[in-house]
């Protein structure tokens, strides 16, 4: 399956705003003490940062092939 600029742009913001949401709710669980839970989300988020990695690399691909600015 190959996605369109735009599309990739749109999973690298979705992506970006999950990794977001993902660290908020890990400082609240560690502020709560659960270092459990808090240490499951950080490894969400370094997942969540290797996708983003990724992404950003098939973006600056289909740029460099002219697929166009989305």
């Amino acid at each position: 399956m190959n996605l369109t600029l735009r599309e990739l742009k749109a999973c690298k913001t979705f992506l970006s705003q999950a990794h977001i949401l993902v660290a908020a709710v890990r400082s609240q669980f560690f502020g709560a003490g659960d270092g459990d839970t808090a240490a499951r989300l950080n490894e969400i988020a370094t997942r969540l940062d290797g996708e983003i990695e990724l992404v950003e690399r098939l973006i600056a691909k289909a740029a460099s092939n002219g697929e166009g600015a989305a």
